[in-house]
């Protein structure tokens, strides 16, 4: 059950949540029942019932823990994949153009000559430190944004210092000039855009800067859709260690209940009692002949 409901999360959840949620709660009440059904039953014969109560506890949080291992694994993984395939991806995007005319995007790539200018990258202190810094075009930086809005903006966490210093993902790599746009895919996990907003503005503030009013944050990175492919490889990554850490427990438990259960205890008190009442009736093999 754990192994079922951590795939269905997984590759499932996306587009058919409420059957998700529907096959969850069926398990769950069938180990409800199984511990149900052998209460009964041990009510009804007086004797202590412990197979099916044992099998319904396993069977519950089974399908609890693979319930919570799987909706994270979606929610913190799989959903941002999912995300940037359902977006759309731009080529030779002048960092000059208009951040709202590719607000759809997933991923963008820039033209040649656009870089990050590291010199007036700025981190944001809010907990973590979050980094930006300005995507400007040109061999003269400072050239590059006279007179002109930034509307792109290479973003990362604690990968900066107060004032430049930008080394988030690929910044240090001559060839890099792409990325993925961050996103807000789940409500459960946070995307820190609200932070990145606001390091944007303080960057514009110190340094002088035009900043857009809706301007696009970016993982900046030479490779953008094997950045996206590692979402993947991760989410499976983590699929596969949670089945594989619940086989070994299963394992464990099995040989536990394996070898402190005695089966054959209440046959061999059977036997003795038997034994007892023979002796204590005084008939043996040999009585009648006596």
């Amino acid at each position: 059950m754990f192994s079922v409901v951590v795939l269905l999360f997984t590759f499932a959840y996306r587009l058919f949540a409420p059957i998700v949620w529907a096959i969850v709660t069926l398990f769950l009440l069938f180990a409800l029942a199984c511990m149900l059904a052998d209460i009964l039953n041990a009510r009804r014969e007086g004797r202590p019932g412990m197979f099916w109560i044992f099998v319904g506890v396993l069977c519950f949080f089974a399908v609890l823990v693979g319930a919570l291992a799987g909706f994270f694994n979606y929610h913190r993984l799989m959903s941002s994949y999912w995300a940037y395939e359902g977006r759309r991806m731009y080529a030779n995007v002048r960092p000059s153009e208009s951040a709202i005319g590719h607000s759809d995007a997933g991923m963008i790539e820039f033209s040649a000559d656009a870089h990050i200018w590291v010199d007036h990258s700025l981190g944001y202190t809010d907990g973590d430190l979050y980094c930006v810094a300005p995507i400007v075009a040109g061999k003269n930086k400072s050239a590059a944004t006279s007179g002109l809005t930034v509307e792109y903006f290479a973003a990362g966490e604690n990968c900066c210092g107060q004032r430049g210093g930008f080394t988030c993902n690929d910044a240090g790599v001559p060839s890099a000039h792409a990325g993925l746009v961050i996103l807000e895919t789940s409500p459960y996990v946070p995307s820190n855009l609200d932070e990145y907003r606001k390091a944007a503005v303080e960057a514009g503030a110190a340094l002088g800067m035009a900043v857009s009013t809706d301007p696009v944050f970016i993982k900046w990175t030479a490779n953008p859709q094997a950045m996206q492919d590692t979402l993947w490889e991760n989410s499976v990554g983590f699929l596969a260690g949670c089945i594989i850490m619940h086989w070994l427990f299963s394992v464990i438990v099995g040989f536990v209940r394996h070898y402190t259960s005695r089966p054959g205890k209440g046959a061999l008190s059977d036997a003795t009692q038997g034994g007892a009442s023979g002796k204590k009736g005084g008939r043996g093999p040999y009585s009648q002949i006596a």
